[in-house]
């Protein structure tokens, strides 16, 4: 009996021993496991302070939306002065179509401002029968027919020694005077275009009477233009050194453009270029100029569309990675119609958004942050 009563006893404490094992494999897996969990969660809140101020926008939504990433370094960077200014007509290229012979004026059909006229096209013809005395130049004509018929009967008369020269002479010479006094032009009664181009005036109304010579209609070829800038009276001595000038995207140099001069009026220091238009520009526009003088070298710049403005604050994305953008903070300086000098924010070597950067700006506004691995370098 004792020695079964001890038996059991000892399988008792065994299986509680047994039972403490357990427990305590269990107790340590449960301690490592909730290590595990606190070691991922410390990696977690890792990565997501490493993405913080990122902007999410896929590579493929990047591509289709036209944005355009680009490396930026110093490089030189033109002296810019803002100015106004005002696109005329070139001088050289404006022509007067004149009346041939005094009249009344008759314009053609379509002849007003602004409509386009081809080299030798009628513009307008001039009835000489409304004047008073009658047209002037078929007298004229008139004349010129006598003097010839007076010359050919004399001619074989000459010959023959039957008029003297005396007689003849004369005779030619009242034929080359009627010959002055008419105007082959004017029998024709029609006010022709010297040149192609477009009508910018209308001098004589349709029935007004005109003088021989007086001009009837205005014509601008267009295809020299004429810049007229002006500056505060202040920055006049830096017009010298000013060699070209941009309106928009249009550089004048590169439509066979040139400065002509440099002056002052009404306060204003004043700068004229001339060029080509090409189509591209109307005469009579209004806008802003950009004057272009000395280059300064190793000046940071971006295009102009790569710049944002919020608030009064001015900023520009770059590529921090694939899908990935940073915002910056920079302060731009000058312009000169294509691209801005930044000042600071910017250092060399950033992928810089040069187009699109209004997409990023949109990505920045939904408030998407990124997911995934860490995209820290």
């Amino acid at each position: 009996m004792n020695k079964l009563f001890l038996s059991l006893a000892a399988l008792a404490l065994c299986a509680c021993g047994g039972h403490s094992h357990a427990n305590h494999d269990h107790d340590e897996h449960s301690d490592h496991h909730d290590h595990d969990e606190h070691v991922e969660s410390t990696e977690n809140s890792d990565h997501d302070h490493d993405h913080e101020g990122l902007i999410e926008l896929p590579a493929e939504q990047a591509e289709r939306f036209g944005v355009e990433v680009d490396t930026i370094y110093p490089a030189p960077f033109a002296t810019v002065i803002r100015a106004g200014g005002v696109v005329e007509r070139s001088a050289a290229d404006a022509v007067s179509a004149v009346a041939p012979t005094a009249g009344i004026v008759r314009l053609r059909a379509g002849m007003s401002r602004g409509a386009g006229v081809g080299r030798g096209a009628v513009l307008a013809t001039i009835d000489p029968t409304a004047v008073s005395g009658g047209d002037s130049n078929a007298a004229a004509k008139a004349a010129v027919d006598a003097a010839q018929r007076e010359v050919d009967r004399l001619a074989p008369l000459y010959r023959d020694r039957l008029v003297t020269a005396a007689a003849y002479n004369a005779a030619v010479a009242e034929l080359e005077r009627a010959r002055a006094a008419y105007s082959p032009a004017a029998a024709s009664a029609s006010v022709t275009s010297p040149i192609a181009g477009v009508i910018t005036a209308v001098d004589a109304p349709d029935g007004s009477f005109v003088q021989a010579g007086q001009a009837v209609v205005s014509v601008s070829a267009d295809t020299r233009l004429t810049l007229h800038a002006e500056v505060p009276a202040e920055r006049y001595g830096e017009l010298s050194s000013i060699t070209d000038a941009r309106i928009g995207e249009f550089t004048l140099s590169e439509h066979s453009g040139h400065k002509t001069g440099v002056s002052a009026e009404n306060g204003y220091g004043c700068v004229y270029f001339t060029f080509n238009g090409d189509g591209l520009i109307a005469p009579g526009t209004g806008c802003e100029v950009y004057l272009l003088g000395a280059e300064r070298p190793g000046v940071m710049s971006v295009p102009v569309g790569a710049v944002v403005e919020q608030q009064g604050e001015y900023f520009v994305y770059s590529l921090h990675s694939p899908g990935h953008y940073e915002k910056h903070p920079v302060t731009p300086g000058a312009s000169d119609g294509r691209r801005i000098e930044i000042i600071s924010g910017l250092e060399p070597g950033m992928a810089v958004v040069t187009a699109g950067a209004i997409t990023v700006r949109l990505a920045e506004s939904s408030g998407k942050i990124p997911e995934g691995h860490s995209h820290n370098h």
